[in-house]
Parts: C-alpha cells; structure tokens; sequence
C-alpha cells in the first residue's frame, strides 16, 4: 500500500487467515456430524405434534389449500424417508453378502477377509429413524377430502 510523506504512520501487519478447522472425510467426526443432521432433519413426535396442530388451525380458519400442502408436504417427506432408508438398508445388506461371497471365493477356509463390510453403531440409530405418521383424524379427513374433490 502507498504511503504518502504526510502519512508515515505504523505498518499494519497483515493478519493470517486461519483456514477452517477441516474434517478429515471419513473421519469419526465427520460421521457424527452426519448423523447428527440427518437426525435433526427427521422431525421429533412433539414436533409432528405441532405441525398437525398448524394444519387442523388452517382448516379452522378456512385456509383449506394451505392445509393440504402442508399436510401433502409432510407425507411426501416422510414416504421419502422411509424409502430411502429402505432402500440404503438393501443396498448395504446387497453388498455384505457380495463381499462374503468373493472372500470365500478368493481365500481359504477359515481365512477372513479384512474387507467386509462391518455395521457400525450408528448405523443402528440411522436405521431407527422414522417421522410420526400424522394423526388419524387428519388422515381421514384429507381422504375423504381427497374422495370428494374432483
């Protein structure tokens, strides 16, 4: 930077920019923070129970077309979920079998391959998840809502 003759104040030393503190991909964790927001992004039972609570007062006020989409968005979230957990559970069950399979083809009696697939801890609390079916009441009545409307 130019200074001037009028300006022969201190120099500022530069500062360093401390890069941010990285996980290592792979890492322990990198795993738990994984974890951590798949299960915040899954909503709790108090919070389906406010999320139903939100739809049976826009069918009170007569927001009916809001109503729907919430109640519409919930499910197609919670059916995704469930599918794609479903589907992850699969894949995963797929591939152990594939590596047990090729470590008996490959080694010997009693040798053991280092390479299958293990299941983790938390593999076991990402399978738990799963969000609250809404109240039956709502279920029935969009359904008959659903039968009513053209």
């Amino acid at each position: 930077r130019h200074r001037s003759k009028f300006n022969k104040g201190k120099k500022q030393k530069s500062k360093k920019k401390k890069g941010k503190n990285r996980r290592k991909p792979g890492s322990q964790e990198e795993l738990n923070s994984l974890v951590f927001t798949l299960k915040s992004s899954c909503p709790s039972d108090e919070y389906a129970r406010i999320i139903a609570d939100t739809i049976r007062y826009l069918i009170r006020v007569q927001e009916l077309s809001l109503a729907t989409e919430v109640y519409k968005s919930y499910n197609v979230m919670r059916t995704t979920i469930a599918k794609t957990q479903t589907e992850r559970i699969e894949t995963t069950r797929a591939k152990k079998l594939e590596a047990e399979k090729q470590s008996r083809i490959v080694g010997e009696k009693g040798h053991e391959d280092p390479h299958i697939l293990v299941e983790l801890p938390v593999e076991k609390e990402v399978d738990e998840l799963s969000c609250v079916e809404l109240d039956s009441s709502l279920v029935e009545f969009f359904g008959y809502l659903s039968v009513c409307s053209p």
